[in-house]
C-alpha cells in the first residue's frame, strides 16, 4: 500500500500513515479493476526499492474522482475486467448464473474487497 500511496512529489518517500494506507488502497483497486485506468499516465518514475529501475506509469493529480466513480457510493458492479475477458465469452452462460443467484432469497451480499456488507436484493440485479 505505501508502495502505490507514493506522489510524483516525493518518489523516494514510502509513507506508512492511515490515510497512504487508504490513498494505495484506492490506487490498487482502481489498477486492479481497469485495464488502463484513466487516472494514470505514461511516466518514467524511478523505483528506488528495485535499484534504481523506472515505472512506466505515475497517478496523475485528481486520481481521487476517479476512484469516486468507481465506489459509487458503495453500489456493486462487476468489474470492466471480469465483464471484458470473462462474462462476455459466454453470455448465456452467464445469464443462466445471474439468474440462478438471484432467485436465492437474500438480503446482503459481501464483497470481498470493498464495502460490506451491501444491502441488496434479487429486484437490484
Amino acid at each position: 500500500l505505501a508502495y502505490h500511496a507514493r506522489d510524483e512529489d516525493s518518489p523516494d518517500q514510502l509513507p506508512l500513515d492511515a490515510e497512504a494506507r487508504r490513498r494505495g488502497w484506492a490506487r490498487i483497486s482502481l489498477f486492479a479493476n481497469f485495464f488502463n485506468p484513466g487516472a494514470i499516465a505514461s511516466g518514467d518514475v524511478a523505483v528506488p526499492e528495485a535499484g534504481g529501475v523506472k515505472r512506466p506509469w505515475m497517478w496523475q493529480r485528481g486520481w481521487q474522482s476517479s476512484f469516486e466513480r468507481l465506489r459509487n457510493g458503495g453500489k456493486p458492479f462487476v468489474a470492466p475486467i471480469i465483464r471484458e475477458l470473462i462474462l462476455k465469452q459466454q453470455p448465456e452462460k452467464t445469464r443462466a448464473y445471474v439468474d440462478r443467484i438471484a432467485s436465492w432469497d437474500f438480503v446482503r451480499a459481501v464483497p470481498s474487497h470493498f464495502d460490506c456488507p451491501i444491502q441488496i436484493t434479487d429486484r437490484k440485479s
